[in-house]
Order: structure tokens, then C-alpha cells, then sequence
């Protein structure tokens, strides 16, 4: 992989982020979204599991939370979440892919084939979820259904170098030799440092008698990847068979040793799986004792080390990888991370320099800095000489995307994120992320007073997204502005749908209930209201539709509710004057609708007047 992405990646996660409490389910999202961009998916689950404890339904809680759980590897947990959100919402399409994922892996696969299907059917274009179903498929058996899926994922996603990979080993499973090959050379020419790909084409071309081309690939897997057993052992039987016994015999060799070290790794990880840390430590020196150059060990020694705390001993290691290998991605990204962590950017700069970034990837760290800071238009001119030689890279693309959200340039920001997911479509984050973009563009549209074109943009966003409350509520008051008052009460319907103590969303329910002259219906919601909250404005309301129902009675205790809950305004000493008029209390009538008078308000006066001709 190009050093670039590497960097963009621990370099994101250095930045600090502070995790403040949300005040809404939307709030929470938003912070966790922000974190698993930064790849913080502990931090993330915790503000999201904070946030399920207050709102124990909300379906976009449980689905982000349910997510990142499986991601984490608790399956059952995340997969319970899920299914608590379909109950909610059961067309939610990345509900049904999260559970569909932790059906898989379970070994479910009857149900996550299923799962993966009803997804598909919420949206046919998604190239990740046929890939997975494709997989699915063939795990139970169902080749050519399976052959049929990975042929459509590559022509949804033809620059995906795992889907064109997958479809080419179901084609050699079928006897299409020849057709398979030729789908994992364009693999290649897509990704000519892709472990995997190199791997198995080399494999491939020495079963159609392709040796030197064979042993090409396999020595450029091994240049690439020295670590890995595999790898020698491929090379040391191709070396064997055409007789090249000196290299043959260097491969097997280190093929032995490599392989004596991933066991003790394994060990070492399994002990860490048990909190067992000094054992764990103990376990890594010994497998790099066996393997000096196992870089992957040392590696996570290192980062053992820097979550302890202990940066000074991270560093020290991070450099004794730099010695052998200058340019190694992770050892100069996280050598880089901590000097930032700890205030120097110039020594990090100079640790980036050091470790052969490119120049234009050095813009990175003073665009990070400017993100910091809040200085959007510095840090994006940054990126986008970065973007000069990286043009397609998803998490660079997602930057820009940031940055020029924040500056309102809404529609640049998604343009960007449209072109990381047709780059990456396996990533999550980025429907995320544009979804937020696409909220933010809507609710500027909104705060412009651009009714129409708000309404557009929000129904975008529904079309891009699993609704949520908020979209829905503020769908219905733009709806609501443009006078279009049935389609207002059934966007706030739909937000209660989805979170039934969306206040907001019921007092503008209640309210245009009442423009539409359904007075019983307002006065239920205003009911459910000051069940939730009391508040004088939902006394009030009430107290207005009990009028209109003729119910003075309970109009007049509604109205007495919200005077004595503060509402003492000229519109409420009126209404309650009325009020008592209707009920022939006369003499604690009038004092309040003279009080109304005084104050200016028009009706009162109009009252006032035509008393006084009567006299």
C-alpha cells in the first residue's frame, strides 16, 4: 500500500476529539460519527451505549451501536441491537446487512443470505452486499447463483479488487480457467501491490505452466511481504521444482522460522485476549528473538506499549523498525502521531520526512493542525495538493468532504464522498458521513427560508438514508411553512413513528392539527404533551382547542394551567377572560381582558370598544 494512506489514516486518529454529553439521540450520532472517521471505535461505542441507556428505542442508536459492535467482534450483542432495530423499522437497510454480517459469521448461513437479500431489495445498486451475499451463497453450496452475484458486484463496482478476486476464483471453480485468470491480471493492474491477488495469480499462472511468470509474482509477494510463511513456502516449492535448490533451501528456511514466530504471536494474542499483558510481552520477545525481522510482532510490542503509556518506549521501537525497514507505513504514521500527540510537529514532520513521505503527503500534518484549529480553508488547501498525486483516496476524499462542509460548500462535500464510495463501497462511514452533509445542506436550506428547495434535499437525504426523526420533523415544518398542512402532519407522524418523545415534532403536530380545525386531534397530542413535559405553551394549546370544542370548563383549567406555569401574556389573559365570560364569571372576566386591552392586544381592544357602545 502507498505510505499516503497510512498516514491519512493514524494521523486522523491523533487528533484529539473531546467527548462532551449530548443533549439528543442526533447529537450522540453525530459524535460517535466523527469517531469512527478517527477510528476510535471504543470511544465511539461508549457514547453511543450512553446514549441507548436514554433513548432505549431509537432506531438509529441501536443500529450505529449494533454495527460497531459486530464490528468490535461481539456478535451476539450487536446482532440483538439489530434485530430491536428492524422491529422498529424493519426495511432498515444497513440493519438488515449488520445482521446479515453476524448471522454469517455465526454460521448462520441460511439467515444471512436471507438477511442479505431483503437488503438488496431496499437498494439493487449496492455492490458490497451482493459481494457478501455472493460468498454466502457459495458457502452453502449455490455455485452458479454465487458465480451470478460476484459477476454483478464487479460490474456495480469494477475498480473493487476483492470482488474481481472473488469472481475469479468461483469462475476457475466452474472450469472457466482461462476467463479467471484474466480477471485477476486486471486485478492486479489495479492493485499491483495486493498481497492476496499476487498470491493467488501466481498460484494460477503455474498451473497453466506459466513458471517464470509464477516465480515473478511470488518473489514480488515476498519483496512486498517478507513476513509471511506462506509466502516463502510458495516460493521455496517453485524454486524446487525447477531446480533452483541454494534458493529453494534459503526460502525453506525461513519459511520454518517464520512460521515457529506467527505460532508464539498467536499465543501472545491469545494471552492478551485473557488481559494477561506481561505474559504477552514475554511471549512477543521470544517469537522476535526466533524472527528478528517479524515486523508485525514488533509492532504490536510497540503498540502494547504506547496504550500503556509508555510512548518513550514506543518511539525507541518505532526506531529500531525505521533502522531496518526506513520506510515501514505504521512505524513512521505512528511515530509521526505521537510526536503530534505530544506537541511537536516539526519532529514529526521531520519523522515523516525521514521515513521517505512524499513531499506532497507532508501536507498533511499542517492540514491536521489547521483542522484543529478550525481553520477549514487552510487545512483544505492542504489536502487538495495532497489530492494532486492521491486523487481517488477514500479517507483524503472524506477530509476535503469535512472540511468543505464546514464551510457550507455542501454540495463540494458531497460531490467528494460520491467518489469515495464509488472508490470504496464496503465503507460504511462514508454513507455517513454524506448523509450528515446532506442534512447540514438541508437545514441551511431551511434557515435560508428556501422552503421548496429544503423539502427536495430533505427527501434526498431519505432516499439516502434510514429516516430519522429529525429529518422528519423538519421535513414537516417546511412543509408546514409552505402552507401544505397534510403533508406536514404526516412528516411529524413519521417522526413520532420513530421517536415517540419527539417533542418538537408533536407541538408543531398539535398546532397544525388546530390550523386544519381538528380540534380533538390537537388537543390529544397537547394531552400527551403535558403527560411527557408540562409547559404553559402546551396548557395553552389546549386550553384553545377545549374553546373550540365548546368544553369551557376544561378550556378554563387548561388556561389557569399555563398562567400559573408563567404564561402571563396578553393572548392568555384574553383567552381565559373569554373563557370565564362563556362560563358567566363576569367579575373575574373582565379584569383579565382589560388587562389584555392595556397591554395592546388588538382583540381585547376590539371587546373593550364595543362593550363600551353597548353602555
Amino acid at each position: 500500500m502507498a505510505p499516503s494512506g497510512r498516514i491519512i489514516q493514524s494521523s486522523v486518529a491523533a487528533a484529539t476529539l473531546v467527548v462532551v454529553l449530548a443533549q439528543s439521540p442526533e447529537d450522540d450520532l453525530k459524535q460517535a460519527s466523527a469517531m469512527v472517521a478517527r477510528h476510535e471505535i471504543d470511544q465511539a461505542v461508549e457514547i453511543l451505549d450512553r446514549g441507548l441507556q436514554a433513548f432505549p428505542r431509537h432506531p438509529d442508536v441501536l443500529t450505529q451501536l449494533g454495527l460497531l459492535l459486530i464490528m468490535a467482534g461481539n456478535l451476539e450483542a450487536g446482532d440483538e441491537l439489530l434485530a430491536s432495530a428492524l422491529a422498529i423499522r424493519p426495511l432498515d437497510r444497513r440493519a438488515l446487512q449488520g445482521r446479515a454480517e453476524a448471522q454469517l459469521r455465526q454460521g448462520a448461513l441460511s439467515e444471512a443470505a436471507g438477511l442479505f437479500e431483503q437488503a438488496l431489495n431496499q437498494r439493487s445498486s449496492d455492490a458490497h452486499t451482493r459481494h457478501r451475499l455472493a460468498f454466502t451463497l457459495f458457502a452453502q453450496g449455490r455455485d452458479q447463483e454465487a458465480l451470478g452475484q460476484a459477476r454483478r458486484a464487479v460490474e456495480q463496482a469494477p475498480l473493487s479488487v476483492p470482488y474481481r478476486r472473488l469472481y475469479a476464483f468461483f469462475l476457475r471453480l466452474q472450469g472457466k480457467a482461462s476467463e479467471s485468470t484474466r480477471q485477476l491480471r486486471m486485478a492486479l493492474s489495479l492493485d499491483p501491490a495486493d498481497i492476496s491477488t499476487l498470491s493467488v495469480l501466481s498460484q494460477q499462472e503455474w498451473r497453466e505452466g506459466n513458471r517464470d511468470r509464477a516465480i515473478e509474482l511470488s518473489e514480488q509477494g515476498v519483496r512486498l511481504d517478507p513476513e509471511s510463511p506462506l509466502g516463502h513456502r510458495t516460493l521455496h516449492r517453485f524454486y524446487k521444482a525447477v531446480g533452483r535448490n541454494e534458493e529453494a533451501a534459503r526460502e525453506e528456511e525461513a519459511w520454518v522460522r517464520l512460521r515457529h514466530a506467527f505460532d508464539l504471536y498467536l499465543e501472545a494474542l491469545r494471552e492478551a485476549g485473557q488481559g494477561r499483558l506481561d505474559e504477552t510481552l514475554r511471549i512477543l520477545l521470544e517469537a522476535l528473538q526466533v524472527a528478528p525481522e517479524f515486523t508485525t510482532a514488533k509492532l504490536y510490542l510497540t503498540a502494547l506499549h504506547s496504550r500503556r503509556g509508555e510512548d518513550d518506549r514506543a518511539l525507541q521501537l518505532y526506531s529500531e523498525i525505521l533502522s531496518q525497514h526506513p520506510t515501514q507505513g505504521v512505524a513512521v504514521s505512528e511515530s509521526a502521531r505521537i510526536r503530534l500527540a505530544q506537541g511537536s510537529v516539526d519532529l514529526a514532520l521531520s519523522t515523516l520526512k525521514a521515513g521517505g513521505a512524499r513531499a506532497e503527503n507532508l501536507e498533511l500534518l499542517p492540514g491536521y493542525q489547521a483542522m484543529q484549529d478550525r481553520e477549514f480553508r487552510t487545512a483544505l488547501s492542504h489536502f487538495e495538493r495532497v489530492r494532486t498525486s492521491n486523487p481517488l483516496l477514500p479517507g483524503l476524499l472524506q477530509l476535503v468532504a469535512f472540511c468543505l462542509n464546514e464551510l457550507g460548500e455542501h454540495e463540494g462535500a458531497l460531490e467528494n464522498l460520491a467518489i469515495a464510495a464509488r472508490v470504496s463501497p464496503a465503507r460504511s462511514e462514508i454513507d455517513f458521513q454524506a448523509a450528515e452533509v446532506q442534512f447540514e445542506k438541508a437545514r441551511a436550506l431551511q434557515g435560508q427560508g428556501r422552503w421548496g428547495d429544503a423539502i427536495r434535499s430533505y427527501e434526498s437525504l431519505i432516499e439516502m438514508a434510514a429516516p430519522r426523526a429529525d429529518y422528519l420533523s423538519n421535513l414537516g415544518y417546511c412543509h408546514q411553512k409552505l402552507g401544505q398542512l397534510e403533508q406536514a402532519v404526516n412528516q411529524y407522524r413519521g417522526a413520532l413513528r420513530i421517536r415517540p418523545g419527539a417533542d418538537w415534532a408533536r407541538v408543531n403536530l398539535a398546532s397544525v392539527l388546530y390550523l386544519q380545525q381538528k380540534y380533538d386531534l390537537s388537543a390529544a397530542e397537547c394531552q400527551t404533551l403535558i403527560k411527557n413535559q408540562p409547559s404553559s405553551q402546551s396548557f395553552h394549546q389546549l386550553g384553545l382547542c377545549m374553546s373550540h370544542l365548546a368544553r369551557h370548563p376544561e378550556a378554563e383549567r387548561a388556561f389557569e394551567k399555563a398562567r400559573s406555569l408563567g404564561d402571563d401574556t396578553p393572548q392568555l389573559l384574553y383567552n381565559l377572560g373569554v373563557c370565564r365570560l362563556r362560563l358567566r364569571k363576569v367579575e373575574t372576566a373582565w379584569p383579565l381582558i382589560n388587562k389584555a386591552d392595556r397591554a395592546g392586544y388588538f382583540p381585547a381592544l376590539q371587546m373593550v370598544n364595543q362593550a363600551k357602545r353597548r353602555r
